[in-house]
């Protein structure tokens, strides 16, 4: 009967300090890296722009769509009478209606493009993140 006592008690512990690994407060990134991420950002979708030769005019149109989107979803998020399904529609909705205005500003073959750009700097900025750490 003790050893059996003796190993629930061990299991318990075990669990506990389990449970307070997983539980551990997520590092918040500093002021210097989202900086740094969001230039990165830029600077990609820059050499996406270039890429596809567009005009200045339609990189500025994008950039008032993208920036609209942004403000839509910001907004969202402080929203108390949504529910989080809500929310999650709504962003969705906003999502589509950006990717919309971008393939009529791009054209469809641009737009294609496009996301096979943003798809391949994605995995090179995984691949460049998974080498630093």
């Amino acid at each position: 009967m003790k050893k059996i006592f003796f190993f629930l008690l061990l299991f318990a512990g075990i669990q506990t300090s389990f449970a307070q690994v997983a539980d551990a407060p997520k590092t918040e990134m500093t002021k210097a890296e989202k900086d740094a991420i969001k230039a990165k950002k830029e600077a990609d979708q820059a050499a996406a722009f270039k890429e596809l030769a567009l005009t200045d005019t339609q990189i500025a149109q994008i950039k008032e769509v993208q920036k609209s989107a942004t403000e839509k979803s910001n907004a969202l998020k402080t929203d108390q009478t949504k529910t989080d399904a809500e929310k999650e529609a709504a962003k969705k909705l906003i999502s589509d209606e950006k990717n919309q205005m971008i393939k009529n500003i791009m054209g469809e073959e641009k737009y294609r493009q496009y996301n096979a750009i943003k798809k391949r700097q994605q995995k090179e900025m995984e691949a460049a993140t998974n080498k630093s750490n």
